[in-house]
């Protein structure tokens, strides 16, 4: 029976991974429809606003390799729960930005929360799930990111036709 149950509680672990793969990835890609919007509301010309896209990518990029030293020193899972809370927290500053300089802090914010959902995801599948089914869980995670990278301009796009650039 403990077989059993590790393999649900790592189909579990694989679903939580997944959506924090789609939602760091997704993210990286869906402000782009949301752009002008967004420069008319602060006024910036149009190059000003590809730095939404841009200083998240970047982040995300700088910060992943010392991301993934958290979780070995923190503990895996809670720093992986508490990726979930900074992306949160820059998704929400983001969305009351008052100035374009706190929505480019805002997105680095969540960049840092996504660069730890991808640097976490690796090594608590490592840790977590049956050894026979590791390729499959990271299988599951790269086609996910895949997937968020492709529908984060059309669901960016019903998302600013609903609640505007925010």
């Amino acid at each position: 029976e403990g077989g059993d149950a590790r393999v649900v509680r790592s189909r579990w672990l694989l679903v939580a991974l997944a959506v924090g793969a789609f939602i760091s990835m997704a993210d990286a890609t869906i402000v782009a429809v949301g752009l002008d919007p967004l420069v008319h509301h602060f006024a910036v010309p149009l190059s000003a606003g590809q730095e939404v896209l841009s200083v998240y990518l970047v982040a995300i990029t700088a910060t992943l390799p010392t991301l993934g030293r958290l979780g070995d020193r923190f503990g895996r899972r809670r720093v992986y729960l508490a990726g979930f809370g900074v992306f949160a927290l820059g998704s929400v500053m983001a969305a009351l930005a008052p100035s374009f300089g706190l929505l480019l802090t805002a997105r680095a914010v969540q960049a840092v929360g996504g660069g730890v959902l991808t640097a976490g995801s690796l090594s608590l599948i490592a840790e977590w799930a049956p050894r026979g089914r590791t390729g499959r869980s990271v299988a599951v995670l790269v086609i996910t990111q895949a997937v968020a990278g492709l529908a984060g301009p059309p669901l960016g796009g019903i998302l600013v036709a609903i609640g505007g650039w925010q």
